[in-house]
């Protein structure tokens, strides 16, 4: 999923990227059992894009793999 999302930071008008992605969401959610509706995965896919996916990962990754992260980018 990172990989598309990077995908589409580079190409930002492509409809199709963002409906898979969005896709991938729904379908990494359910997987992880958490059913989830397309509308509210529309919602988090464009909140993580605003964001940055780096950021979204750096911040919400556990206390010791942030700490790691952190180090290593030392």
């Amino acid at each position: 999923m990172r990989g598309k999302i990077k995908e589409y930071t580079n190409n930002p008008g492509s409809a199709s990227l963002l409906n898979t992605i969005i896709g991938s969401l729904v379908i990494v959610a359910a997987a992880h059992g958490i059913p989830i509706d397309g509308a509210i995965a529309t919602i988090v896919v464009l909140y993580i894009l605003k964001i940055g996916i780096n950021v979204f990962c750096k911040y919400t990754a556990p206390d010791g793999e942030a700490e790691q992260a952190k180090n290593n980018n030392s």
